[in-house]
C-alpha cells in the first residue's frame, strides 16, 4: 500500500522526491489519509500529526516552529475533512482531534550523562568504553550499567 501512496499522493520517496522529515511530514500523512479515505472508505482511520508536539518540545510552546507547526496542523485537518466531503463520508464521519499533553515553558534541562561523563563513566566520543549511561525517553531516564555486578559504579 506505501507504493500506491506514494504513487497517488506524495509522490516517490528520495533524494529529488518526496520526503517524510519534520517540515513535510504532517502533510504528507494528511495526503496520504485524504487519499485512502477517497480510495477505500474505511471506517476508521487514525492519523498522527505530530510536529507541533515535537517542536514544542524542541522549543516550548511560544516557538517560532511550534506557531508555523501549528497553521501545518490546521492545513493538514483541512485536507482531510476535504477529502471526507470528497468521499462522501461526511454523514458517517466523526472527528476525534486530541493532544497527548500539554506544554510548560522550560527554562532549564537536566542531563544524567553529563555527571557519568564528569565521573569518567561515560564518554559520548567513545561509546565502547562506557560503564554506565542514562538512557533518556520525555521524563524518565534508566541507568544502564555495562557490568551490572559492578557495585563501585553503581554507588557512585
Amino acid at each position: 500500500m506505501f507504493d500506491e501512496v506514494q504513487e497517488n499522493a506524495i509522490g516517490k520517496l528520495g533524494e529529488y522526491g518526496s520526503v517524510l522529515n519534520d517540515y513535510t511530514n504532517d502533510q504528507n500523512k494528511a495526503r496520504m489519509a485524504a487519499y485512502i479515505l477517497r480510495k477505500y472508505k474505511p471506517a476508521l482511520l487514525a492519523i498522527h500529526i505530530g510536529l507541533t508536539d515535537h517542536f514544542q518540545h524542541e522549543q516550548g510552546r511560544d516557538g517560532d516552529k511550534v506557531r508555523s507547526a501549528v497553521v501545518g496542523v490546521d492545513v493538514a485537518v483541512k485536507t482531510i475533512i476535504d477529502a471526507v466531503e470528497m468521499a462522501g463520508l461526511n454523514e458517517n464521519t466523526a472527528f476525534i482531534i486530541t493532544g497527548d499533553h500539554g506544554f510548560v515553558d522550560i527554562h532549564s534541562q537536566f542531563n544524567p550523562n553529563v555527571m557519568l561523563a564528569k565521573a569518567g563513566f561515560y564518554d559520548d566520543t567513545n561509546k565502547a568504553s562506557w560503564k554506565a549511561y542514562f538512557q533518556a525517553s520525555g521524563g524518565s531516564a534508566f541507568l544502564h550499567l555495562r557490568n551490572p555486578k559492578d557495585k563501585v559504579v553503581l554507588e557512585k
